[in-house]
């Protein structure tokens, strides 16, 4: 059994919440001109799934957090209440929502105007795939701002899926990324020896058979993390077609040590990896939304500690009905590995100078436990 600094298990945050009731969060994001801005759009796909979803601050309450819309003129518009100075906006479309990046709008453009009747459109976008979109403009008075979907989506599905829809006084800032592991493969979690079809890159740990891996940050990318540090972790199917609990952590060890698998961590977040193989096409890939760990900035970017940033999962890529097997895969470099993961530390703010970087003695000084629950049989 390993050692581990272990929290409530609330999805994708449950330790950033812990600490913030603390008082560690980090600094809060750029101010969102629209956030619970009255809001209006075509009809909605239901009920619980109106304009003012759009303007809410959040994409983590699943279906019911978004827009909808299969009205055959899509658009989503928002009063900021008085003219404001606008630089940029953001757009989370479906994938930002944990949907398939297939229900991501595919053309859209965005309107401005000061009186809701005569608009200008300084964004027109074309073939988007991605998540998330930012748009910066030269800095334009408006009170009005109008998102017009006129793509849906990647394939036939015709509704609109927008989770947020931001406005923003300032240019988004630009992106620092540090991209810890890259495709590394999860191999059985019933096998019994170690992979000999698989070599972990330099400096990348390789731990339980091909389910662990774990790599030091650089000095220089240390310097990237900032205040606001997320997770991001991307699922490429292979062989395996179910669902797999999977997790992120990091250890900090003195400078000069490396861990071992039974080295205390610290958990980031649990997980769980979506039905898919790697003949699904748009669904054999799946970035998850980022995940806010600013709580973790400080230790992340420790100078005086060697900081290592890992993923535990597993698979069960060969049982009867394996995607592989049923496709004449014999290459033993792909039928045992179930999928694969990337994953990426992502802030666009600097690190507050003086932050406390013992997050690990706090978390062992917290009173928080996990729960156990008894049932009887059923």
């Amino acid at each position: 059994m390993q050692s581990r600094h272990r929290v409530p298990r609330t999805p994708w945050l449950q330790a950033a919440g812990v600490l913030a009731c603390m008082g560690l969060a980090g600094t809060a994001a750029a101010a969102n001109l629209a956030l619970n801005k009255a809001a209006t759009g075509s009809a909605a796909c239901n009920a619980n799934e109106s304009a003012p979803k759009a303007f809410n601050g959040s994409v983590s309450g699943g279906n019911s957090d978004k827009f909808c819309s299969t009205a055959s003129s899509k658009w989503l518009q928002v009063d900021l209440g008085s003219s404001r100075s606008i630089s940029s906006f953001v757009v989370k479309h479906a994938g930002s929502g944990g949907e398939p990046a297939s229900f991501n709008s595919k053309n859209f453009n965005i309107q401005i105007s000061a009186d809701g009747t005569a608009w200008t459109t300084p964004v027109t976008v074309s073939n988007n795939t991605a998540n998330l979109t930012t748009h910066s403009i030269a800095a334009a008075s408006a009170r009005y701002v109008r998102l017009n979907i006129t793509t849906p989506t990647q394939g036939s599905d015709s509704a609109a899926r927008i989770y947020e829809f931001e406005v923003h006084d300032a240019p988004p800032a630009a992106e620092k990324l540090v991209q810890v592991l890259d495709q590394v493969p999860q191999f059985g979690i019933y096998r019994s020896t170690e992979p000999t079809t698989y070599t972990p890159p330099a400096g990348t740990l390789m731990w339980k058979r091909g389910t662990e891996f774990t790599r030091k940050l650089s000095d220089a990318e240390k310097a990237k993390i900032g205040d606001d540090v997320a997770l991001r972790i991307t699922y490429h199917a292979q062989c395996d077609p179910y669902d797999r609990f999977a997790s992120a952590f990091f250890i900090s060890t003195p400078k000069g040590t490396a861990p071992t698998v039974d080295t205390p961590r610290v958990t980031f977040t649990d997980f769980i990896s979506p039905f898919s193989d790697m003949w699904q096409g748009a669904k054999a890939t799946r970035v998850y939304p980022d995940a806010p760990m600013d709580p973790y900035a400080a230790a992340l970017a420790n100078p005086d500690r060697d900081i290592w940033v890992g993923i535990s999962g597993g698979s069960n890529p060969q049982y009867g009905d394996d995607a592989c097997e049923n496709h004449g895969v014999t290459d033993p470099a792909i039928a045992e590995v179930g999928f694969k993961y990337s994953l990426a530390l992502v802030s666009t703010k600097s690190l507050t100078a003086g932050s406390d970087p013992d997050v690990v003695s706090v978390l062992s000084r917290s009173s928080e436990k996990d729960a156990d629950i008894a049932t009887a049989a059923v």
